[in-house]
């Protein structure tokens, strides 16, 4: 009498077929492991950017430009630590110093997440009376196309000379 064949996998069937799941797993793992971890990392660059932004708006927005030299702190963004290096130098330009901050994690400090450079001046700002501002009394001046908005002169007609002389030519 025969016997019919079983039907069913064998033991080497189910080991490989296991084996080939096992390193399936594996590599979906270190995916998603590689992906948490970029997420972190890019969290933390973003962050670093933020505090060294406002470092140097704080700069930016002091009274009277900071010391030459190099200063240090902490500084608190998204509930995350970070510590802060800034390096002040003075340009070519003696009304222009260089700022240069480095932003690391406290957990990490000797990987910088981020590096800004600024530049401050006590230069102060053009006033609001300077060229090529609007006119405050919205005066028109037909007479002018290069400032329409300036104030139309008194006296339309060519200045001369106020002490007598002869106003000199430029063919002499």
């Amino acid at each position: 009498m025969m016997r019919a064949p079983s039907r069913g996998f064998t033991l080497i069937e189910v080991i490989i077929a296991l084996a080939i799941l096992a390193i399936a797993l594996a590599a979906t793992g270190r995916a998603t492991h590689g992906t948490a971890d970029s997420s972190a990392t890019l969290k933390t660059k973003l962050f670093a950017g933020w505090v060294a932004q406002n470092r140097l708006a704080e700069l930016q927005l002091a009274d009277k430009l900071p010391d030459k030299g190099e200063r240090s702190g902490e500084a608190e963004q998204g509930a995350l630590r970070y510590l802060w290096k800034e390096s002040v130098t003075q340009t070519k330009n003696a009304a222009i110093l260089r700022v240069e901050i480095s932003v690391s994690g406290a957990n990490a400090p000797e990987y910088v997440a981020a590096r800004l450079v600024g530049y401050l001046t006590d230069v102060p700002a053009i006033s609001a009376g300077a060229a090529g501002t609007p006119n405050p009394d919205n005066q028109q001046n037909p007479g002018d196309p290069n400032n329409p908005g300036a104030p139309a002169p008194e006296n339309e007609s060519t200045p001369g000379p106020t002490d007598g002389q002869p106003v000199p030519s430029g063919n002499q």
